[in-house]
């Protein structure tokens, strides 16, 4: 999420597995398949010793993935809407009051 809201660049050096693990209170092992996976996707590079960087694609990764990015997000939010009855267009209403609201 850091790359797709702009608080990190391309080239900007990610912190080290088990500094980012300790900040984070999880285990490095968690922190470092994270980085396998957004390595495996494209979203970072890993230069040995000198540690993973944002890759230079990674922006243009996120542009064509926009979708996929919020995905998850909505579909908790559509479990959540059908769990406490929530219909469709009620759900719908509420996304284009919050849109409206926060000024887009």
């Amino acid at each position: 999420m850091l790359i797709a809201e702009k608080h990190l660049k391309p080239g900007d050096k990610l912190p080290p597995i088990r500094k980012l693990a300790a900040d984070l209170g999880v285990n490095p092992g968690t922190v470092a398949k994270a980085y396998n996976i957004l390595t495996l996707r494209g979203y970072i590079t890993t230069r040995g010793s000198a540690g993973s960087y944002v890759s230079n694609n990674a922006c243009d990764l996120i542009r064509k993935n926009k979708r996929e990015i919020v995905e998850n997000d909505i579909s908790v939010c559509i479990e959540k809407a059908k769990k406490i009855g929530i219909t469709f267009d009620e759900l719908l209403e509420t996304i284009k009051e919050m849109w409206k609201d926060d000024g887009r």
